[in-house]
């Protein structure tokens, strides 16, 4: 489909508390891959807060807001040195809190899962007797999950059609924000959760130095047009209250892409030429190091980073 076909959309009042009481936050482009000419706007809700995209993608729209090329759908395949020292070395010491997770035995998704290369660590690392399954909206997602073992489940999570009680735990890792019904999600994995079972959040966060600095248009996390909602802790922690959810813990985690790719996004919009603003990427080592140090020392003040991980438990 051409780019300067306009894309269907869908406008709508605050997903969170069907509010119409908003102010305008921030207006930007796919700055990423380009699926449209259009420029898109986050509002905030003056009741509760949040911030969320006002004319968002129709579901029709889903392929091509989410082209083939999209990084979630084939990062276990980049054979590239910084993603790989990030595959390897990073995910693997932040892995050993999801394996505290596990059970024994029992039940576990992971929700919008994307690449396997999680699930697949999971079950390398983990407990031996748990049956994993991977849920995701892309065919080709399913199909790779399928030929390397796990149970698998399409479509929306929250149509999910199974028993209450099928899961000892679900993650949700940088899923929730592109959803157009986050409380029905909650709700949906509150249901399927055994008691006591674990919910784990991965969601960007509002309340943070990058976000203040590129507020009005570049912050990355804006992700235009495929982050629909956006959460700080405050109100995040309020929606699941309301969904039956128990917050245990919410840590801020180290995002120096944040940094990157928002200076990525300002640069291309205000005309530099791509010999200059394609420079800042995920695979550049040294402007990932320059963002880290930079998010290292935001989260030294300000105890806080561009992305929250949420655990939550069902009682």
């Amino acid at each position: 489909m051409a780019k300067s076909e306009p894309i269907r959309k869908t406008p709508v009042d605050c997903p969170i508390c069907s509010s119409s009481a908003r102010a305008p936050w921030a207006n930007g482009a796919d700055y990423e891959y380009d699926t449209s000419a259009e420029s898109f706007s986050f509002m905030k809700c003056l009741n509760c807060g949040v911030l969320y995209l006002q004319d968002r993608p129709d579901i029709s729209e889903i392929d091509r807001i989410y082209p083939r090329c999209y990084l979630s759908y084939f990062f276990h395949r980049s054979n590239n040195p910084v993603l790989f020292f990030r595959n390897m070395v990073l995910e693997k010491i932040r892995l050993r809190s999801f394996l505290r997770l596990l059970p024994e035995t029992g039940s576990v998704l992971d929700a919008g899962c994307g690449d396997p290369l999680f699930l697949e660590r999971l079950r390398k690392y983990g407990p031996k007797n748990i049956h994993f399954y991977g849920n995701d909206v892309n065919a080709q997602v399913l199909v790779d999950l399928k030929s390397r073992g796990f149970k698998t489940i399409g479509g929306l999570i929250e149509c999910i059609d199974m028993p209450g009680g099928s899961f000892d735990v679900i993650f949700m890792r940088n899923l929730i924000e592109h959803l157009a019904r986050p409380g029905e999600v909650l709700a949906m994995a509150a249901r399927l959760l055994k008691s006591g079972g674990s919910l784990l959040i991965q969601t960007p966060n509002t309340d943070c130095l990058s976000a203040r600095v590129f507020k009005g248009r570049y912050w990355f996390e804006y992700h235009f047009p495929r982050h629909w909602v956006l959460f700080d802790a405050k109100n995040f922690s309020r929606l699941a209250g309301e969904c039956g959810l128990e917050v245990r813990e919410i840590i801020y985690r180290h995002s120096p892409y944040s940094w990157v790719l928002s200076m990525h996004h300002l640069l291309k919009d205000r005309g530099f030429p791509p010999l200059v603003y394609d420079r800042f990427h995920l695979y550049s080592p040294l402007l990932m190091a320059a963002g880290s140090i930079i998010d290292a020392a935001q989260q030294l003040f300000t105890a806080k980073t561009s992305n929250m991980q949420i655990l939550l438990r069902k009682p």
